[in-house]
C-alpha cells in the first residue's frame, strides 16, 4: 500500500500549510468525481502517488474511512457531490480540505464547480450535522436545496471548538424552505461553543426569497443553560433575499441561545429586496424580551438593507434598544455601521 511518505512532497507540504497542522497529520483520504473529460482530478491524484483505494466519490464514504482524534484529513477535489442523507459527523480532530482557492460563491449548477456538497432530497434536514469537536472545514460549499419544509439547514454545529474557513453555507433555497419557521443556512445549536468562522459566506440572494420572521440565514437554536459561548465570525458575509420587513438575518430561538461573548469582526450583512422597494427591520432578532445572557459585539461591520441592528422593545410608551448588541463603528446619525446614501458634496 502507498503510504503518506510516498506522496508527492508538494502535496504533503500543501496539506500541512493549509491545515496549520504541520507534520501532525493523520491518514489522508480523498473525494473526487469519477475520471472523465470534465474532471481529471482523480487521475491527477493517482499521478501524485495517491492509492486509488483512498479515493472516494462521496464525503460520507470518505468519512467512514477516517478515525477520531488523529488529525485525519479528507481532501475534496472540485466537483459536484450529491448527498441523499445527512452526514452525522461525530468524530473529533478531523478535517476537510477543498482543493479550491476561490471564494465560496456559486452553486452546484455551475461548471466547473468548486467542491460542493448539496442535496435535493426532500427529507434531509442538514448536509452536515456536526456534533464532533475540534474539527475544521476549508474551501468547500454546503447547500440544501430540498424542496420541503423538513430541509431546514445546510450545516448544524452542535459540538465545541469547530472551525470553518472560506466555506459557503447555503440554505433556504426553495420556496418551501424560505417560508419555513426556523429554517436557515447555518444553525449554531446548544453545543456550539467556541465556533470560529473566517472568510465564509452564509446564506444566499439568488435562490429562495425568505418570508418567515422566525428564521435567519444564521440561527441560534439552543434553549438551555449554559448556552454556547465565545464564538467568532471574522471577515464573513451574511446574505439574504427577503421582501418582508420582519425577516431578520440572525435569529435566536430564546434568550438562552447564545452566551457570554459572540464577536463579529469585519462582517457584512446584506439583504436584497427587489428594486430596493423596502428594508428589513433588524439584523438581529430575539423573540424573548432581551438577550440577557450574551453580548454580541460588532467590530467594523456593515449592514445593507436593514433599518436597525437589533430589535427594539416597547417599554411603557416608547421603544428602546435592548443593549445586547454593541458596536465600535463610527456613528452615522445614530446608526453606526448601517449604510447610508452618500449625499455629501465631494471636496476639491
Amino acid at each position: 500500500m502507498i503510504k503518506r511518505r510516498n506522496l508527492d512532497n508538494s502535496l504533503v507540504q500543501w496539506i500541512m500549510t493549509q491545515t496549520n497542522l504541520g507534520p501532525g497529520i493523520g491518514k489522508i483520504k480523498y473525494v473526487a468525481p469519477a475520471a472523465a473529460s470534465t474532471s481529471q482530478y482523480r487521475t491527477m491524484l493517482e499521478e501524485n502517488g495517491v492509492d486509488s483505494g483512498d479515493i472516494y466519490t462521496s464525503l460520507a464514504n470518505a468519512y467512514a474511512a477516517i478515525v477520531t482524534r488523529r488529525n485525519d484529513i479528507i481532501i475534496a477535489a472540485p466537483g459536484i457531490y450529491t448527498t441523499t442523507a445527512e452526514l452525522a459527523w461525530s468524530i473529533d480532530n478531523a478535517h476537510v480540505l477543498g482543493m479550491n482557492s476561490g471564494l465560496p460563491h456559486g452553486d452546484w449548477t455551475l461548471t466547473p464547480a468548486q467542491p460542493v456538497f448539496y442535496t435535493a432530497t426532500t427529507d434531509q434536514a442538514n448536509i452536515l450535522n456536526l456534533t464532533g469537536e475540534r474539527n475544521s472545514f476549508r474551501n468547500v460549499i454546503f447547500e440544501n436545496y430540498g424542496a420541503n419544509a423538513a430541509c431546514l439547514n445546510a450545516v448544524t454545529v452542535n459540538g465545541y471548538g469547530n472551525s470553518f474557513y472560506n466555506c459557503g453555507i447555503h440554505g433556504s433555497m426553495t420556496t418551501a424552505q424560505a417560508a419555513q419557521t426556523l429554517a436557515c443556512s447555518l444553525n449554531i445549536a446548544a453545543g456550539g461553543f467556541y465556533s470560529y468562522f473566517e472568510d465564509c459566506l452564509v446564506g444566499q440572494t439568488e435562490w429562495g426569497t425568505r418570508s418567515s420572521a422566525t428564521s435567519g440565514a444564521l440561527y441560534f437554536s439552543g434553549a438551555a443553560s449554559p448556552p454556547p459561548a465565545h464564538g467568532h465570525f471574522r471577515n464573513c458575509q451574511f446574505y439574504s433575499a427577503a421582501a418582508t420587513a420582519g425577516v431578520p438575518m440572525v435569529y435566536m430561538g430564546s434568550n438562552q441561545s447564545l452566551g457570554r461573548l459572540w464577536r463579529f469582526t469585519s462582517c457584512l450583512f446584506f439583504n436584497f429586496w427587489s428594486n430596493w422597494a423596502g428594508m428589513c427591520d433588524s439584523v438581529f432578532q430575539n423573540p424573548a424580551s432581551g438577550q440577557s445572557t450574551c453580548s454580541i459585539v460588532l467590530e467594523d461591520c456593515s449592514a445593507v438593507g436593514y433599518t436597525e441592528w437589533q430589535q427594539r422593545e416597547f417599554k411603557g410608551t416608547t421603544y428602546t434598544n435592548e443593549g445586547w448588541v454593541m458596536s465600535n463603528m463610527p456613528i452615522t446619525a445614530t446608526a453606526g455601521g448601517l449604510t447610508k446614501l452618500p449625499t455629501g458634496t465631494v471636496g476639491n
